[in-house]
């Protein structure tokens, strides 16, 4: 193995974490539903948001990020601070919405997944310069991207757990230079 394939594969195993973390998520605009609830996408929401961006027809995306979500839309089922959701890309060239609910179906992935019929994932797939699919988002109830990553990884699956538990517990502080716009309890 080159030392160059060596530095490719120790930069995939590790953890995607990038340079948007720490900033404010561009207001969401996205329109409809696949499955599940309608998802509220309003910045004034103040809810951790855990989601996953995903080509419609990328098998990655099932394979890693959405089995995460899975888990953590479990894990936080009846916890209300808490909203995981999926956003599908594909407007034109990916499966049907009907043969994406039977996709996730299948898969077991029961929370919400939206469509992107406006074509506005390929814009946030880019956030930070990394561009493309599938991508893993933890923001905070002040619109704060905790986490933005590739889940690949035992390491990238333990930072977004990592980065949902800090919001969480971070959720009726007082702000602080990590958390800056948090609110106190209500």
């Amino acid at each position: 193995m080159s030392a160059a394939s060596l530095l490719l594969a120790i930069a995939l195993l590790a953890p995607q974490e990038s340079e948007i973390a720490g900033r404010a998520l561009p207001i969401l605009d996205v329109a409809g539903e696949v499955q599940g609830d309608p998802v509220d996408l309003s910045p004034h929401l103040r809810r951790v948001r855990v989601f996953e961006l995903f080509a419609a027809e990328d098998e990655s995306a099932f394979a890693t990020g959405l089995p995460l979500l899975r888990s953590l839309a479990q894990k936080h089922a009846k916890d209300p601070r808490v909203q995981v959701f999926g956003i599908a890309s594909g407007v034109n060239d990916g499966p049907s919405d009907n043969a994406m609910r039977a996709k996730l179906a299948s898969g077991r992935f029961y929370f919400p997944v939206l469509r992107d019929h406006l074509g506005n994932v390929a814009k946030l797939t880019a956030l930070g310069g990394k561009v493309g699919t599938p991508r893993t988002l933890v923001v905070d109830r002040a619109g704060i991207v905790r986490w933005h990553g590739i889940v690949q990884s035992p390491e990238s699956v333990a930072a977004v757990e990592q980065a949902v538990g800090e919001a969480i517990a971070a959720f009726y502080v007082e702000p602080s230079a990590k958390y800056p716009c948090v609110a106190t309890a209500e």
